[in-house]
């Protein structure tokens, strides 16, 4: 049986919340974030080298002044933006290299290694209450290359991240 909306004022950590159709299990994060991990076709991110292919969806509200039929609404919303930004990931990846901050593509862009758009591994969105999107990029290293995207799925800013 699937939980519904409703339970979301009750649930406690790690709990499932919901099944989205399109997201699928959504669990509390953490208070106002439910998390979802979502397998990506390999056409649009190559798998892992382990072979998975998901990435973690999260999912920022505030769920008790939302209440069920509205939070219902933003996941649905959510989703749709989220299937959006993976259908526009090539054009999001050539933004971001096109404005990464000018040290990260110095440094990343003079080592002779595969071009910069190649390296950009998506590792997740996160998307906020006003339905603005943060998609982090592995690059092979420690930090994460952020990339900022408005409701309407345009780019608005880059930059390197812990």
């Amino acid at each position: 049986m699937k939980a519904s909306v409703k339970d979301v004022v009750m649930a406690r950590g790690g709990v499932l919340l919901f099944t989205h159709p399109w997201l699928g299990p959504l669990r509390l994060h953490e208070v106002d974030v439910l998390i979802c991990h979502i397998d990506v076709d390999p056409t649009v991110r190559a798998p892992r080298l382990n072979g998975d292919r998901d990435i973690e969806i999260l999912l920022r509200m505030d769920l008790v002044e939302l209440g069920p039929t509205a939070a219902q609404g933003h996941i649905d919303r959510c989703a749709s933006l989220c299937q959006g930004v993976l259908a526009d990931l090539d054009r999001v990846k050539m933004w971001a290299v096109e404005h990464a901050p000018a040290k990260w593509l110095h440094h990343y862009g003079a080592d002779g290694g595969p071009p910069l758009i190649d390296r950009l591994f998506l590792e997740g969105l996160d998307v906020n209450v006003d339905l603005q999107v943060a998609i982090l990029f592995d690059f092979g290293e420690l930090d994460l290359l952020e990339v900022n995207l408005d409701a309407h799925r345009e780019c608005l800013s880059v930059a390197v991240v812990p």
